[in-house]
């Protein structure tokens, strides 16, 4: 069955391809203007402006309506203000630190998911937020952004093709205006705005077409549980230690076969009970699907507790803890569903589950993009333990790690 969930303030508005045209082709030109992508080294206060306007304009593109902008400004403010922070401690870190890179990554994950929070209400009302609202605003959000994008791609191969085109009888300005640096990135903008204007102009048929994708997903749900299942009964029977024997790193593997299966489940349960297909084969393999995830979280946890035991602490791995205690979590709540719901009431559980992990998830993201934690200095600490206690030879410890891996701290600890 096919349910309209499209939020009751969300009003067609002719004039929305317009507005986030201009809004995001004044953005793209604004970035371009900041940005000094030949530079060595962005100064900071280039890159923070560049990350503002760049995550700022966007964030207000997928929130803004026409009778409701006010929050949606504050929103892309805090966002843009966010966003340029963690640029601008990324770019002053220099050598300073070993995992700059993880930092941005940990405020995109934070943005991405405060994003369906925000449209679905979370800000105003906490935990009685609607479960299928927010569910809703995640997959149009995805398909609205995928479906712009694609747009953008077809508007610069009709531009190439037009600057070919007229540089066939001798016309050059239209290929020497497409070569210009400011072009492309107000180019780039306005198309994406536009298209997404007018996706976002038909969440209704959205959201119908997320209920064909998500029964698309749903029938990969059974030949994946089933596989998932002869994988896990495989293991057991062999042994743990055959993962370790066809790769080196099974954690990555591990995790994103679980995300996979967290996917496939969402896709089968959908919103609410009387949406869920009746279909056994379905409701088996999300059952199915649901329980793997613990024990794939716990064997990524098993494989990275395994590295660290032999090889000792890094930010690399620090990092790997925080992504397999996340997957745990879900795992634990996914597990724990058909217990706790006795059977008949699992999926709602998971659905409540979903809401309180992807705040728990945004609030960790959040946190870890701040300059709270060292991880270089954790892992230096730990690695230098290590060496005091013997576990590690004097020919065999990584004093190269020391020197370039773990930042000022690695270094401090190395001359020391």
């Amino acid at each position: 069955a096919v349910t309209d969930h499209a939020p009751a303030a969300h009003t067609d508005w002719p004039l929305r391809p317009w507005a986030l045209a201009v809004l995001l082709g004044i953005a793209g030109l604004c970035v371009h203007l900041f940005s000094d992508w030949n530079a060595d080294n962005m100064p900071p206060w280039r890159a923070a402006l560049v990350a503002a306007f760049a995550f700022g304009p966007l964030a207000l593109a997928f929130t803004v309506d026409r009778a409701r902008w006010k929050e949606p400004l504050v929103f892309a403010g805090l966002v843009a203000l966010v966003m340029a922070g963690i640029a601008w401690r990324v770019t002053a870190a220099g050598d300073r630190y070993a995992d700059e890179t993880f930092w941005l990554a940990a405020g995109l994950v934070a943005i991405t998911l405060a994003l369906p929070l925000f449209q679905a209400g979370f800000h105003r009302l906490r935990w009685r937020t609607a479960y299928d609202q927010t569910h809703f605003h995640v997959w149009t959000d995805a398909i609205s952004g995928a479906g712009a994008l694609v747009f953008t791609g077809v508007s610069w191969l009709l531009v190439v093709l037009l600057a070919a085109l007229f540089s066939a009888i001798d016309i050059d300005i239209v290929e020497n205006v497409v070569d210009e640096p400011w072009f492309g990135w107000t180019f780039s903008g306005a198309a994406f705005g536009a298209a997404l204007g007018v996706l976002r102009n038909q969440l209704k048929v959205i959201g119908t077409l997320q209920s064909v994708v998500m029964l698309v997903f749903s029938i990969i749900a059974v030949p994946l549980a089933a596989a998932l299942a002869i994988f896990l009964l495989a293991v057991l029977a062999s042994g743990i230690a055959v993962l370790w024997n066809a790769t080196e790193s099974p954690t990555p593997l591990l995790l994103s076969v679980a995300v996979v299966a967290f996917v496939l489940v969402n896709a089968v349960i959908r919103n609410a009970d009387h949406e869920v297909s009746g279909n056994r084969a379905l409701r088996w393999a999300s059952l199915v699907l649901a329980l793997a995830i613990l024990p794939l979280a716990l064997l990524a946890a098993i494989s990275t507790g395994t590295r660290i035991a032999e090889y000792g602490l890094s930010p690399e791995r620090l990092w790997g803890i925080v992504a397999v205690a996340v997957a745990v979590a879900y795992g634990v709540a996914y597990f724990a569903a058909p217990i706790r719901g006795r059977m008949s009431g699992w999926m709602e559980r998971v659905r409540s589950a979903n809401m309180h992990l992807a705040v728990a998830t945004c609030v960790l993201a959040f946190i870890l993009a701040l300059p709270l934690f060292d991880f270089g200095a954790i892992s230096a600490r730990n690695q230098i333990a290590r060496f005091d206690a013997g576990e590690v030879a004097v020919d065999e410890f990584d004093f190269d790690a020391l020197r370039w891996d773990f930042g000022d701290a690695g270094r401090e600890a190395l001359e020391r």
